[in-house]
């Protein structure tokens, strides 16, 4: 067959003088370019096209849904016609995790079809949502069969006559047990949409029906493009960088998410016509300052993990401007923590949630340490490859320990400070107000050594060992000197009336 296939040999008139004038001798009869995915049940019921939203597993394998589907192979040449030819494939899930727990020969995620075909094979999927597909994908794995005989991809050998030996150098190779060389055709086929739902805040975060899966606090669906459409997202604190949000119909934890904006988040309000016809909008339709006590309608973007702290990136959003005339700020209450709740993974369905401490302890200037004995500008860490700590490493770590000390550069860079929780015996509670309150220093004279109370937003570092967790105030009003606090629904709130 002589012919310019703009799908798999593209022009390269740049690279090689040539272009598409050029013949080339190419035998598509006997290379898989396409596969079909039939959709045959989801969750139990058979696929008769349209099907009702399937609620969201909850992570892990044993909590999925299974899908069965049947696989053909095509090849160019036969057109339609499945390839006559046995072959591996791998099967996926976008979005979300996926198991092969049946079919008549399968290793691992790879479903062997024989002459082209297979059938009744069912996956098990977990971590999705909203439209969902089932793939299967000719990567040119071939799983080791061949009992007593080292894998060609291991074995020392050049199989395949490229130049290039064994698993990571051949590129036809994937992993050390894969027994071929040769590289997959790329060929892919996607079945059609599997429709479940959107998580809430909680179940982004890992939290179903009062049980959270162990993944040492990371979501489940980190790395994906989520939305979040559902509950009362109400917005309570916004930073130079993102904003607070809490799910507010939601009580059983794990719903708060910090929004990662790069900038303050602004929004364009909603105008809404009143019984004349007349448009009322908030600074005309322009864009305003997303606030605390704005509700979002719906949230989504890219999920990910900072240092044991879940947000969500590149995110769009939209906006109900809250103003006075609409009643009390709908913030919902802080979370009151003790000295035992800083113990172990009890604060992980409070991250990124409003919180607060009362009768904490404070330092004195003799608790701030530097640790920097060569004035570099910098303390060491430990290296966590050889386990050495230097002197200035155990500086910092000996006052990380101790429950008032602060090391000076570490609260230069990062502006945090310590409070202590529970007593001596107690914790070590970091504050970080250098964004929200500038002004205020908590070593000054006039400030008491113990305060009434500190509310804030709690936000995880997994690097500051063994006390992670930061309280962030939003202002002046969350960090109570003496007196009583204000009302959450007055605290650090700002109309938005008339602007």
């Amino acid at each position: 067959m002589r012919f310019c296939h703009w799908a798999f040999i593209p022009c390269v008139v740049t690279l090689l003088g040539v272009g598409c004038g050029l013949d080339n001798e190419v035998d598509w009869s006997g290379r898989t370019t396409g596969m079909v995915v039939s959709l045959t049940s989801a969750g139990g019921n058979p696929y008769e096209g349209e099907q009702q939203i399937l609620p969201l597993p909850a992570s892990g394998s044993a909590n999925g849904i299974d899908i069965e589907v049947d696989i053909d192979v095509l090849a160019a040449a036969e057109g339609s016609q499945v390839l006559q030819q046995d072959i591996w494939v791998r099967m996926s899930v976008r979005p979300g995790k996926l198991l092969v727990v049946s079919a008549d020969r399968y290793v691992g995620n790879d479903v062997f079809l024989e002459k082209g075909h297979a059938s009744n094979v069912k996956v098990r999927v977990w971590d999705v949502f909203g439209p969902t597909r089932v793939w299967a994908e000719d990567v040119g794995y071939l799983p080791r069969t061949r009992i007593g005989v080292t894998p060609s991809c291991g074995d020392g050998k050049d199989n395949d006559g490229d130049g290039f030996t064994d698993w990571p150098l051949d590129p036809g190779c994937l992993e050390a047990s894969d027994d071929s060389e040769e590289s997959g055709s790329g060929a892919a086929g996607v079945s059609r949409t599997v429709m479940f739902d959107t998580p809430t805040i909680a179940q982004l975060q890992g939290f179903y029906a009062g049980v959270t899966t162990d993944f040492n606090g990371a979501s489940p669906y980190a790395g994906e493009e989520v939305t979040v459409d559902k509950g009362d997202l109400v917005v309570t604190r916004v930073t130079t960088d993102g904003m607070y949000v809490t799910d507010a119909s939601d009580q059983g934890g794990y719903n708060h998410l910090f929004v990662f904006t790069y900038n303050s988040p602004t929004t364009v309000p909603v105008c809404e016509a009143d019984e004349q016809d007349n448009l009322g909008c908030v600074n005309d339709g322009r864009p305003v300052p997303v606030r605390i006590c704005d509700r979002l309608t719906f949230v989504g973007g890219s999920v990910s993990e900072f240092y044991g702290f879940t947000e969500m990136s590149f995110p769009v959003w939209d906006t109900q401007v809250w103003k006075e005339s609409d009643g009390p700020c709908p913030m919902p209450a802080p979370r009151a923590l003790m000295a035992a709740d800083f113990r172990g993974k009890a604060l992980e369905g409070s991250e990124a949630g409003l919180v607060t401490v009362s009768d904490i302890v404070l330092g004195s200037a003799d608790d701030i340490v530097d640790c920097d004995f060569n004035k570099d500008g910098t303390v060491d860490f430990r290296d966590y490859d050889t386990n050495e700590c230097s002197d200035e490493c155990s500086c910092r770590e000996q006052c990380d320990k101790d429950l008032l000390c602060v090391e000076f550069n570490q609260y230069v860079e990062f502006g945090q400070w310590p409070a202590r929780l529970g007593g001596e015996s107690g914790v070590k509670v970091w504050i970080n107000s250098r964004e929200s309150v500038p002004e205020f220093d908590p070593w000054a004279e006039d400030v008491p050594r113990q305060l009434v109370a500190i509310t804030g937003t709690l936000r995880n570092l997994s690097f500051l060992d063994p006390y992670p967790w930061i309280i962030e105030p939003r202002c002046q009003d969350d960090i109570v000197l003496t007196g009583e606090p204000k009302p959450i629904t007055q605290a650090c709130v700002g109309s938005q009336d008339g602007e």
